[in-house]
């Protein structure tokens, strides 16, 4: 086929152009641009017995087996689900960088969440609490077990915001990775994030 021949209007602006010949092939190419394709189909495609019509086609299909939704493991880009994804994003620095991210956006509500902890943390813990529980840890990590010497985080077992006390019997010292994982959770473990 020439290409004069396949020359014709877009059916949208009136506009000549020349579709593509597999277009022709498999019946389309009837617009010239995505822009004209969307005028005038998508209007076609919203209304409410079209989209009744292909949620019927959707479940027919599904329930003959024509097509499956892999899931977990079976999906091609499985990574590991939401737990290897989150230590897969702390190891590669991305989540911090979202996290910054964020709170550049976001001054107000990082100053907001700031104010409520700072009224959460009623009095100060008692001189020498913290180098006490080093000595009392052993110098390790409460969950992994690591050297926390010279790196440490104060923890509160109860976290601050599920109303836990700013007082020593509710703190323990962490690593910081550990500290960082475990954020706001009561229920933390460190074997079900590694």
């Amino acid at each position: 086929m020439l290409v004069q021949d396949r020359e014709r209007n877009c059916l949208q602006c009136n506009k000549r152009f020349i579709p593509r010949l597999y277009q022709i092939k498999i019946g389309t190419g009837k617009y010239c641009s995505i822009n004209c394709r969307n005028i005038g189909v998508l209007p076609k495609l919203q209304t409410k017995e079209a989209k009744t019509k292909s949620l019927e086609t959707y479940k027919k299909n599904l329930a003959e087996g024509k097509f499956k939704h892999p899931t977990g493991e079976l999906h091609p880009r499985w990574k590991g689900g939401e737990k290897a994804t989150i230590a897969q994003g702390i190891l590669d620095g991305k989540r911090q960088a979202s996290t910054k991210k964020y709170r550049a956006k976001n001054p107000d509500k990082v100053r907001e969440w700031s104010k409520t902890r700072r009224k959460r943390k009623l009095g100060r813990l008692p001189k020498g609490t913290v180098k006490h529980l080093i000595e009392t840890q052993n110098g390790l990590c409460v969950y992994c077990k690591i050297d926390i010497t010279q790196k440490y985080h104060v923890d509160h077992i109860i976290p601050l915001a599920k109303c836990g006390k700013h007082e020593p019997s509710n703190i323990q010292i962490l690593c910081p990775t550990c500290n960082v994982k475990k954020s706001a959770k009561l229920n933390f473990s460190y074997e079900a994030i590694c």
